[in-house]
């Protein structure tokens, strides 16, 4: 009996200790903004909505409507400041039964149009359509109310069908990222464990929007237009990978743990120069890539040592007529953390009153 203790909190101290560290587990908290259905006609309103990964074994998504609270501390200084909380906001919770949730990644609204929330499982990315009605109701097929909320009415929203994409149909290995383009919310992008990256699009089989598909749009591979011996920044990997639009809808920016690509996705996918990180160099590994939330032109790239932002321009040959994008470091900062870490990630923060800066720390979890 000693013996299963003792195995027992040995599995205990890995799961506590290992789970953080998993290369193929991302972001399991995501907020987004979600449409409200008007009883009278459209309506231009949004809510922000939390969406969590939790339950036993890790399978259920708790969708939240966020309140907002007002903070103020007079008595010293005037000062104010506003925050969304998940306390008393309406709960709604879903399940694919395909296992443990991997990452939850939420589209932008765009014209206030019916928004995505994409869920990354192992075998599969499921991505549901979501809308909010004006009494608060979050709406998506399979989704279950908390108790104590009113069930009496039944809403109905057009596309409100689950999409689901199988790795088999992207190259063949399990995703390790999705990202939504942000200027197409119908438009999101994944990365696989062995760099293969696929653009596609969730479009409508009728003129009424009533039923989905996700159809492919181009794919790739992180290494591709490199030469095959190009080996310059070292062989490291664990199949971590993530991926993200930079600049505008025709430019996506892929890293794996030991190297930075960039492509044009106009027409036939081309590769893009971007800057050397000297990674073997400094023996960094990357570690996350976030793109700027006030600037679009800019990402974020951490490294084992360094906090790196870049900057995407394009320009148009006057020659050729042809445009490029140039991408290049703009700043380059030692983050002093301990190098062997591969679970350190950054976030972007913005000051909801400063449109044109961007505050960001970097955590670990």
């Amino acid at each position: 009996m000693r013996l299963i203790q003792r195995w027992a909190q040995e599995s205990e101290f890995h799961e506590e200790h290992a789970a953080p560290r998993d290369p193929l587990q991302s972001e399991l908290l995501a907020f987004g903004n979600v449409p409200v259905i008007a009883q009278q006609g459209p309506s231009t309103e949004t809510v922000p909505v939390a969406a969590v990964a939790g339950g036993i074994g890790g399978d259920t998504v708790t969708l939240v409507r966020l309140n907002q609270e007002h903070l103020s501390w007079r008595e010293i200084i005037p000062t104010q400041m506003e925050s969304n909380i998940f306390q008393g906001g309406i709960e709604s919770s879903w399940s694919g039964h395909d296992g443990t949730i991997q990452q939850l990644c939420f589209a932008q609204v765009i014209e206030n149009k019916q928004v995505w929330l994409a869920v990354r499982y192992h075998a599969n990315i499921t991505v549901l359509p979501l809308l909010i009605t004006e009494k608060g109701l979050l709406i998506s097929p399979g989704l279950r109310l908390s108790q104590g909320v009113d069930r009496s009415r039944r809403f109905r929203s057009p596309g409100t069908t689950p999409l689901k994409l199988l790795y088999r149909r992207t190259g063949g290995y399990p995703h390790v990222d999705v990202a939504f383009n942000p200027w197409e919310a119908r438009q999101f992008a994944v990365v696989d464990q062995e760099g293969h990256w696929s653009i596609l699009a969730i479009e409508s089989r009728s003129q009424r929007e009533v039923l989905w598909e996700i159809t492919g749009v181009t794919s790739g591979h992180v290494r591709g237009g490199l030469a095959e011996d190009d080996d310059s920044d070292g062989d490291f990997d664990d199949g971590w990978g993530r991926i993200i639009w930079l600049g505008d809808a025709d430019t996506i920016a892929i890293a794996s743990r030991n190297l930075l690509a960039a492509f044009s996705i106009e027409g036939t996918p081309r590769r893009l120069k971007v800057p050397h990180l000297g990674l073997a160099q400094f023996n960094d590994r990357i570690l996350d890539l976030k793109r700027s939330t006030p600037d679009r032109g800019q990402a974020f790239v951490l490294t084992s040592t360094r906090m790196l932002l870049l900057q995407s321009h394009r320009r148009r040959d006057q020659d050729s007529q042809s445009t490029n994008v140039d991408i290049s470091i703009i700043l380059s900062w030692k983050h002093l953390r301990d190098p062997r870490d591969l679970s350190l990630k950054l976030s972007v923060v913005q000051d909801s009153k400063c449109k044109r800066e961007a505050h960001f720390w970097l955590r670990l979890y």
